[in-house]
């Protein structure tokens, strides 16, 4: 799950290389999406 997670950040990431502005906005976005990643997982192993 999180490294098709980071896969997929890094594909983004390179076709916007040289767009600083879309970097930073990208990045707070994979944050974000890690952030629910996490949670589900934490609720996920808690269920089980």
């Amino acid at each position: 799950m999180f490294r098709k997670h980071d896969e997929g950040m890094q594909l983004r990431s390179a076709e916007h290389m040289h767009d600083k502005a879309e970097l930073k906005s990208l990045a707070k976005e994979g944050r974000l999406e890690l952030e629910k990643l996490f949670e589900q997982d934490s609720k996920n192993s808690v269920s089980s």
